[in-house]
């Protein structure tokens, strides 16, 4: 009981970051992010409570299953939870203070143009693009349309003409290599981190089987080295200069050597 609540805790930890990231589909819930991630912090301490409850009452048992209900490491998990939900809490209530002025806007193709500004002055300094629409503008500091295509975006509004773009969601064909491989990477990153959080409550399990005991850190390994060096990829493929190539070749190295490694675990654990 005391791993399965662990491993729940774990996951619902990696689902908040994928939230976060967007790792997810859809427009509407990134509205609603700062509600969901106070929620799974809730969830995450309740379910860390209850585990050193069971510490209380049956530590000793504990201790000689899973290293992570040694004192330390409890002690531990509840900093780093604390410290999301006051991450979160922050996050919230500076949300709601603004919850009014969150909208979603939906632009097709053809409603609206994107413009470079000509100037920047008050508090929006670091505007890159405009988007200018029928009887209102869109301001971009951070993410903005790749091109003039449909597109959904969640806008914070500034006054009556003018909002500021928080995140958006472009219509892309799916059936495109590029978009396709995109989508896939989001979703494999997803799958590859929930697998590096089971098996690091597998790792940290008491085990006499030492072969069975290789295998849950051999798998931890590679699994979590293929997932950094694809959020690697992610996360420079749409950088520019000389250092975009390095971390580029850097990660596609990893890449290959963890899912080597990985085929190589999984096939000498069979045989």
């Amino acid at each position: 009981m005391f791993e399965v609540l662990l491993f729940i805790s774990f996951e619902i930890l990696v689902s908040m970051f994928a939230m976060l990231f967007e790792l997810f589909p859809g427009t509407k819930y990134k509205i609603y992010k700062h509600v969901i991630q106070l929620y799974m912090n809730i969830a995450m301490l309740v379910l860390l409570g209850i585990d050193a409850l069971m510490c209380v009452f049956d530590g000793e048992n504990l201790r000689n299953i899973n290293i992570f209900a040694e004192k330390e490491m409890l002690e531990l998990m509840a900093f780093l939870y604390g410290l999301f939900m006051f991450c979160s809490i922050y996050k919230y209530v500076d949300m709601k203070k603004n919850s009014g002025q969150i909208e979603i806007i939906e632009l097709k193709a053809g409603q609206y143009h994107i413009e470079r500004p000509i100037e920047s002055t008050g508090k929006h300094l670091s505007v890159k693009r405009l988007a200018i629409c029928d009887g209102f503008t869109i301001i971009f500091s951070s993410v903005m349309p790749s091109g003039d295509g449909d597109v959904r975006l969640v806008c914070k509004r500034i006054d009556d003409t003018n909002y500021e773009c928080l995140t958006m969601e472009e219509d892309v064909d799916f059936l495109e290599p590029a978009a396709f491989i995109a989508k896939i990477g989001s979703y494999l990153l997803y799958i590859l981190y929930s697998l590096t959080a089971a098996f690091i409550v597998l790792t940290c399990h008491y085990t006499n089987d030492v072969e069975l005991s290789t295998f849950y850190s051999d798998m931890l390994g590679s699994v979590f080295i293929l997932a950094f060096g694809i959020s690697l990829i992610k996360l420079f493929k749409g950088t520019k200069g000389c250092s975009k190539f390095f971390f580029l070749i850097f990660a596609g190295l990893m890449v290959f050597l963890a899912s080597f490694k990985l085929l190589n675990t999984i096939v000498m654990f069979l045989v």
